[in-house]
């Protein structure tokens, strides 16, 4: 190793080693310290904010549950090392692992992956250093209202790409029904022929077929997946699944766990929006806008107002109205801790936004990506450093290489960040760092603002004045003063101390903190001092200027003292940005870059091999021989002339080897030979770079009917225990929702019912969510099973016993989400021994299966057995592919579909199954669970703390709702790991889906209370049997149910909710995206 790099590592080893020493130690778990600025470098925020079930237990919101683990942390020593390492230690599954232990065994550098809504942005990525593009076609993309790409110009898109070599993978992540299983497997045969190099798929049935299909087309699991745990990857690998999208919910030192955990390559989004609530597990479209998230339609119901309702008093927030509105993601100074933890691939969220926004992103991430690794690649390959401190020192060095200027931050800003205040610049590290709900959602604005200029200090009124003053800019805005005659210009303007630059021409926005009103804003015609002088070029921050408008701007009518000012756009910036990938000449253009080898001797023809950095060579030979020179003979520089940028195409020469060319000779070849011969090289790689093994394999007839029929065949395992599955009766009367057109119809008034029905009757279940509940269902004589969904758990253990001691069959629901070290909880819930657990997440299912499955005993756990398993909603069975996978694979006894399905879609995977319908689960009275997210709603707006050590435990005294602008109110409720479920005020119910549900095969019917007061429990189980069993109409229950008051006192009513028929929306009919208007205006001027 040379002398500098080996000084440079000591220095860096030594001022590591000093601020370890020197900086005030912050307090973890089990009595262990780590400084802060360690903690920093394992990607922990200064006061610990992450958290896990390894976490002191006491210090937990349910002590009890998490004490029962004996899970702690305790401090490993190494005698060599000055450094401490946390160690993770369990009883029951033999868990111990180190931090320094979780990063890959070798670096890998990541990814950088930008998202590429049409053509411009497409470019835009490839000229600004992505190594991947991800797109949507004109369906089944979960970005519906982006341009996209339509199916015939998919060939076109992976031609342009592999030329440049760009991966292109194309995004198929949603839910999909039945009826469009056919299109899916028609669009993939069109990947595997296009050369895709990866599909980015949720739905694990289209998994299933995609594997069938197109066995040799990579799938990548969607964040769509909600996949948050080491399990949870490892299940979806098993299904052939290559790499995994994390959930942004994850930290740094848990996506490490995840990687350790699992086969499969994990991605990890590093800059864009946030979603508030977990992907895949967001229903608020679908509750308030007939459409859902899961098939690409998000309505943004989290970017709306909503008020805040603590034990049914109105809390005054100030202007924080958005209360469930993130800001940004921006990781680029946490690129070194990602690659440290294993991330294979840097995604950019962007697909709905323009050009600009995706040049700037790639570039920065490209840069810093770059950066990093070189600088730790350096290190680790050096052998100067003792193993105990190289980690150490590897991280030390990629953080040090890794700078983000102030302007690179504003251009990020400027071309997207949401949510921010004065205070807060709309781009964090969202929850890479650990949970800080202070800072995640400020509450502000729900949208994209620009740069903080500062505040209004003052407003000025309209003026009049030469357009000639010293230092002006106005003269570049001529049209300024129209109407105001040569002499003079009429301006209006403020006075702000700047927080970022400004010029004239910049346009700004005045932020009263009522983001839903018209806010007032314009271009800023002048830059001028508290003196009046204008200035030359941009003000800088720091200074104290006037800004001035044109009159137009009621600025005097609108502003006021202390309204936020930002830079709402900035031309010069956006031109810049767009000169990256705009009009760049040849030269400019990416390359791929290939060594050139250039051999022959006299009398023999001239040889040129190209190959590029993937190892694909090829050779050309001239027409010609290698000819004695007449005069001047050939020199090394009539080759590397001759052999120049290998033509007008995107191949550029890295290194030429003439070593086989015996120049010493005297030889000559003419120069049109010399230009042919490189043509010929040139067209024969550029061709073989287009060659895929994609299709290899495809198959040559239609695979989806044989898995359908294959599904349609199978018989309930005989293990399984339920209702008859044969039956010739009729089923009860059909009535229909008022309004609505009836599907069926018998003769007659109410009849007896059916033996379907009978059946259905017997298999009626409830869920409740608190005690008083519990026992109101348990006074039901007829009633078998109690679903027990206490999601703080907080009664739980008590209330499994006194539901047992009624006699009733217990089975007890698990989170909808469990990180890395929360799988441990399945102690918990087994030592509870319900008869059945009701399973939400596929890392709990996979685990539990990977223990045996239901019926297995566990010795290690004092003979414990898994009781019967159950799937839900949340594993969203969305087709009957989907669903025969997890009732095969994860030996499930019941399954409820996704909610994303209408009655007759349900009906249709109940009829697609066979006798299996009688396995699945219908939900026929619920308050649908909106929004599920790992931001607490509590802890940000109940308290001033971060995280569960510091707020206090708001969740456990207050009960707490959203209310929306049409004076709704959705419960909130907090479960074991803090995160926040928000119920929908409006109940729906499926009443007159009933019919059609039986019918179909469901013996299965859930009734779901959320806060409804225990003494409306028995009356709405009664309600729902009684029409089953045909002895009350349907309408009857229904006007009762919409008049059911919530535990605020207030009524939210009833609807049909996600059971009615499903409406997705058409593009055309759907919001045009800000880049898709920028580009037509582009376009036609």
């Amino acid at each position: 190793m040379d002398l500098k790099l080996k000084s440079k590592l000591r220095h860096l080893l030594h001022d590591f080693k000093t601020r370890l020493a020197h900086v005030r130690p912050v307090p973890t778990s089990q009595g262990l310290h780590l400084n802060s600025t360690w903690s920093k470098y394992l990607a922990l925020p200064q006061d610990g904010l992450e958290y896990s079930a390894g976490d002191d237990p006491s210090s937990r919101k349910n002590p009890e549950l998490y004490g029962q683990l004996k899970v702690g942390v305790e401090k490993v020593e190494d005698p060599s090392s000055t450094i401490s390492e946390e160690k993770i230690v369990g009883t029951e599954a033999s868990v111990s692992y180190s931090i320094n232990a979780l990063k890959p065994t070798k670096l890998i550098k990541p990814e950088v992956l930008a998202p590429a809504g049409g053509w411009p942005q497409l470019k835009a990525a490839c000229e600004n250093g992505a190594d991947a593009v991800y797109f949507g076609l004109s369906d089944f993309s979960a970005r519906a209202r982006a341009s996209n790409f339509t199916p015939e110009e998919l060939p076109e898109v992976m031609s342009y790409l592999r030329e440049r070599g760009v991966k292109g993978f194309v995004a198929l992540n949603v839910l999909v029904f039945d009826d469009e299983l056919a299109a899916v497997e028609d669009r993939v045969r069109a990947m595997a022929l296009a050369g895709v190099d990866a599909v980015i798929v949720q739905d694990l049935g289209v998994v299933e077929l995609l594997k069938r299909v197109a066995p040799n087309l990579p799938i990548h699991g969607s964040t769509q997946m909600t996949i948050t745990s080491p399990e949870g990857a490892a299940f979806v690998a098993g299904l052939g699944v290559e790499r995994v999208v994390v959930g942004r919910e994850l930290s740094v030192k848990e996506i490490a766990k995840v990687q350790a955990g699992t086969e499969a390559e994990i991605e990890a989004f590093v800059h864009g929006a946030l979603c508030v609530s977990y992907s895949g597990q967001c229903f608020s479209s679908e509750a308030w806008g007939g459409r859902s998230a899961n098939r690409g339609q998000c309505a943004q119901a989290c970017r709306m107002p909503y008020g805040l309702i603590a034990d049914g008093q109105i809390k005054e927030l100030g202007d924080m109205k958005y209360l469930l509105s993130p800001q940004d993601l921006m990781a680029v100074e946490m690129v070194p801790e990602l690659i440290n933890a294993g991330v294979s691939c840097f995604k950019i969220e962007g697909r709905l936004k323009g050009p600009e926004y995706v040049s700037v992103t790639t570039r920065a991430y490209r840069k810093a990506v770059d950066a990093a690794w070189s600088a730790m690649i350096e290190v680790e390959t050096s052998d100067s450093i003792a193993k105990p401190e190289l980690d150490t020192v590897i991280m030390a060095a990629g953080k040090e290489a890794v700078q983000l200027t102030e302007k690179m931050r504003w251009d990020l800003e400027q071309v997207f960040s949401r949510g921010q205040d004065g205070e807060y610049r709309g781009l964090t590290p969202g929850f890479l760092e650990g949970v800080a709900h202070q800072r995640l959602v400020r509450g502000r604005a729900p949208r994209h603002r620009g740069v903080y200029l500062g505040k209004v200090e003052a407003v000025s009124a309209p003026l009049r004045s030469s357009p000639l003053a010293p230092g002006s800019n106005r003269g570049r805005y001529p049209n300024s003063g129209r109407g105001m005659g040569n002499s003079t210009l009429n301006y209006s303007g403020v006075m702000i101390q700047l927080s970022a630059p400004v010029k004239a021409g910049d346009g700004v926005v005045f932020d009263a903190g009522r983001p839903e009103e018209e806010e007032c804003g314009g271009v800023v015609m002048d830059v001028c001092s508290p003196s009046g002088r204008g200035f030359q070029g941009e003000a800088s921050p720091g200074m104290k200027v006037e800004l001035r408008l044109s009159p137009e701007v009621k600025i005097s009518e609108q502003v006021q003292v202390g309204d936020l000012v930002w830079k709402s756009s900035d031309p010069e910036t956006v031109s810049r940005l767009r000169r990256t990938f705009d009009g760049l000449s040849e030269a400019e253009k990416r390359k791929v870059e290939v060594d050139v080898f250039v051999e022959g001797a006299l009398g023999d023809p001239l040889k040129m091999r190209l190959r590029d950095r993937d190892g694909r060579t090829v050779e050309a030979v001239s027409r010609l021989p290698l000819q004695t020179a007449t005069g001047r003979p050939m020199a090394l520089s009539d080759v590397e002339k001759a052999v120049g940028q290998l033509g007008h195409n995107v191949l550029s020469t890295g290194s030429l080897d003439t070593t086989g060319l015996n120049l010493e000779s005297g030889i000559f070849l003419p120069a049109s030979e010399f230009k042919t011969l490189r043509r010929e090289a040139a067209d024969k790689l550029l061709a073989i770079r287009q060659a895929h093994l994609r299709a290899e394999s495809l198959s040559k007839s239609e695979i989806l009917p044989g898995l359908m029929a294959a599904a349609a065949r199978l018989p309930v395992p005989s293990h399984i225990a339920g209702p008859g599955l044969t039956d010739d009766s009729s089923p009860c009367e059909v009535e229909t929702a008022p309004g609505s057109k009836a599907r069926s119809t018998t003769s007659g008034s109410r009849r007896a019912p059916g033996s379907d029905a009978l059946k259905a009757a017997s298999g009626l279940r409830v869920l409740c969510r608190s005690r008083a509940q519990v026992e109101a269902a348990c006074a039901v004589p007829w009633l078998r099973d109690v679903i027990l969904d206490f999601l703080e758990v907080q009664g739980l253990k008590e209330a499994v016993a006194f539901a047992r001691m009624r006699g009733k069959r217990v089975v007890v629901a698990t989170p909808r989400v469990l990180k890395p070290d929360e799988e441990r909880l399945v102690t918990f819930y087994l030592k509870l021994k319900p008869d059945a657990l009701l399973i939400r997440s596929l890392g709990l299912l996979n685990q539990l299966v990977n223990m045996g499955g239901a019926g297995a005993v566990m010795s290690q756990l004092d003979g414990l057995t898994i009781p019967s398993l159950e799937g839900d909603f949340s594993l969203n069975a969305a087709n009957v592919l989907s669903a025969d996978l997890l009732l095969r694979q994860g030996g499930l006894s019941t399954l409820a579909p996704t909610y994303d399905l209408d009655a007759k879609q349900l009906a249709g995977i109940a009829r697609g199954l066979g006798a299996r319908a009688s396995m699945l689960e219908a939900v026929i009275h619920q308050h649908l669970p909106i929004f599920h997210t790992e931001h607490c709603v509590f802890c940000r707006f109940l308290s001033d703390g971060n995280s569960y050590r510091d707020c206090g435990h708001p969740c456990e005294q207050t009960t707490l709702h959203l209310r929306d602008v049409e004076g709704k109110d959705h419960l909130v409720l907090a479960d074991m790991g803090c995160r926040n479920t928000v119920f929908n005020a409006q109940a729906q119910s499926g009443l007159f889906s009933i019919p059609e549900l039986v019918s179909s095969g469901y013996r299965h019917l859930r009734i779901e209370m959320v806060d409804e007061p225990a003494e409306y429990v028995g009356p709405i189980l009664e309600g729902y049997r009684n029409v089953l069993l045909g002895a009350r109409p349907p309408s009857d229950l229904w006007t009762w149910l919409g008049s059911l008051p919530d535990a605020n006192g207030r009524v939210g009513g009833v609807s049909l909710g996600s059971l009615a028929n499903a409406r997705d929306k058409s593009q055309g009919k759907m919001k045009v995206t800000a880049a898709a208007l920028k580009q037509l205006q582009r376009q036609s001027s």
